[in-house]
């Protein structure tokens, strides 16, 4: 578990090998929309194995967040609220779950997952509004197994935004796109 509050850059470099591990990372930087001043965090997870966690919280502005796990039956959550934001999970194998969440302006979002049983959702929103000129993307790639389906929700409340959803293989799969 690690967390940094501070005036300046951020970065933390997370990797673990093995089972059942879980990460919890927090960074914090001035106010909601503190990306404005240039100030810049980052968090890397790495992680490979079976059962492993990780979580992502970030506040403030400029902010990247990633999260490559490989594996089956990982999770990933990253969280974002300020400006200028970029969050990226990559995971391989199966029963993967990715939960992308960002409130604010101007961000970037993107799940790539290969195998089946994969889930991964994006929501991106701003508190109290609209946000504008935000992307969101999930690329879900499967073997074509019958009866293994990945599934792909985006959400996106405001203007000017742009969601994909990309999915080949598996058998059943769904995908959902709102935007509003």
């Amino acid at each position: 578990e690690g967390f940094q509050r501070g005036t300046g850059n951020a970065f933390i470099d997370v990797q673990q090998t093995g089972d059942n591990n879980k990460v919890d990372v927090g960074q914090r930087k001035g106010g909601y929309y503190t990306g404005m001043t240039g100030v810049n965090l980052v968090a890397v997870i790495t992680q490979s194995g079976f059962d492993n966690v990780s979580s992502i919280d970030q506040t403030g502005g400029n902010m990247e967040a990633t999260t490559t796990q490989s594996g089956s039956d990982n999770g990933s959550l990253i969280d974002q609220f300020g400006v200028r934001q970029s969050a990226n999970v990559t995971q391989s194998g199966f029963y993967g779950d990715a939960n992308i969440g960002q409130w604010g302006e101007d961000n970037i979002a993107t799940v790539a997952q290969s195998g089946e049983f994969n889930e991964g959702s994006i929501l991106q929103q701003l508190i109290g509004g609209s946000a504008v000129f935000n992307v969101a993307s999930i690329t879900q790639d499967g073997i074509g197994l019958v009866g293994a389906p990945n599934k792909a929700i985006i959400s996106q409340s405001g203007s000017n935004d742009m969601a994909t959803i990309m999915q080949s293989g598996g058998s059943g799969n769904m995908a959902q796109i709102t935007q509003n």
